[in-house]
């Protein structure tokens, strides 16, 4: 498969997920559908902060193998 029908497929895969949700939505009384745009909302942007603060500690302490191929690791 090549990348452009890849990245087609993804897209109407991605589409046919925000017609599913819609389709759900109607079937929802008013009020728990904007409770449900509200978490949706949320839980978005945790999950982008989440990616932003991984890439901003990857970059911070890049950690170097050895000779040997080992590597360091940290336990909290």
């Amino acid at each position: 498969m090549t990348r452009t029908n890849r990245m087609t497929t993804m897209q109407k895969l991605m589409e046919a997920k925000k017609m599913e949700a819609e389709a759900l939505m109607g079937l929802l009384p008013e009020q728990t559908q904007e409770h449900l745009k509200v978490i949706g909302k949320e839980l978005t942007s945790m999950i982008k902060e989440s990616f932003t603060l991984q890439e901003g500690t990857r970059q911070e302490n890049p950690q170097k193998a050895s000779a040997s191929g080992a590597r360091k690791v940290d336990i909290d």
